[in-house]
């Protein structure tokens, strides 16, 4: 099942989608092209569900997720890496 989240932060279109390999990862549209954002989220951990939110604040991607352990993750994109905003949160 695939998942994708449109956001647009000061014009320019993001979009946040889990393909066919079940990556996650985020695009945004340069005025030409689609371009990749920060590479494929969340790749060091097992698994995550499709489900997924995703914001821009300030030209700043954030995304968060769960991985197979119920672990909650929100990253951001930090140059051109993503990074843990505040480490994880357990599900109870």
């Amino acid at each position: 099942m695939y998942s994708l989240v449109l956001f647009v932060d000061q014009g320019t279109p993001y979009v946040a989608f889990t393909g066919a390999s079940s990556n996650l990862s985020v695009m945004k549209f340069n005025g030409a092209s689609w371009v990749n954002v920060g590479g494929t989220i969340g790749n060091s951990y097992s698994y995550y569900s499709s489900s997924f939110d995703f914001i821009v604040s300030g030209g700043v991607p954030y995304i968060a997720f769960s991985d197979s352990s119920s672990q909650l993750h929100v990253q951001y994109l930090s140059g051109t890496a993503w990074v843990d905003l505040g480490g994880t949160y357990v599900f109870q």
